[in-house]
């Protein structure tokens, strides 16, 4: 019998099937969880698709498919799932930010201290806020010219060839 959205709200502790494969899990503490049971390569597994209520039945249901589409061409959801977030998080350690505050940190001995306050309220003033969230790899010029720009705005004109360089 497939879950509704007043059956999961008032779900109590226990397992929950939706079919398919999926069910909501109940935790004595009254945390929901939604799971999804197959089988690959003759193994049994368990796929985590998400935590009530910032995952909804709709939501659940859309991961299940996602993942049986997977099944479907033999590939095993799990390892899909696991590659997709070393990916994000191979973006996110190449962001602008992340990069130049390895940066700062090795370079740092290079500098005086007076230098390096500088460069750094440069950077967290002027240019995090326009590129520090990008992976390195998709910052264009005009990224980089906006930055400036900005700065020209406020009239510091010796703080912009000093970061342009």
């Amino acid at each position: 019998m497939k879950l509704t959205a007043t059956a999961v709200k008032n779900a109590k502790p226990g397992k929950h099937s939706d079919g398919e494969g999926m069910y909501l899990l109940v935790t004595d503490a009254g945390q929901k969880y939604w799971r999804f049971d197959y089988r690959f390569l003759g193994k049994y597994k368990t796929l985590a698709l998400g935590v009530f209520p910032d995952t909804t039945l709709a939501m659940a249901r859309s991961k299940r498919a996602e993942a049986r589409t997977l099944l479907a061409s033999d590939q095993d959801p799990s390892v899909a799932k696991r590659k997709a977030k070393a990916i994000e998080k191979q973006k996110h350690d190449n962001t602008f930010q992340s990069v130049a505050q390895k940066w700062l940190e090795t370079t740092a001995s290079q500098r005086k201290s007076n230098t390096d306050a500088k460069l750094k309220s440069w950077l967290s003033r002027d240019v995090m806020p326009q590129l520090g969230h990008l992976p390195i790899s998709e910052i264009k010029t005009t990224d980089i010219l906006a930055a400036l720009r900005k700065m020209e705005a406020r009239g510091v004109f010796d703080s912009v060839l000093r970061v342009s360089h």
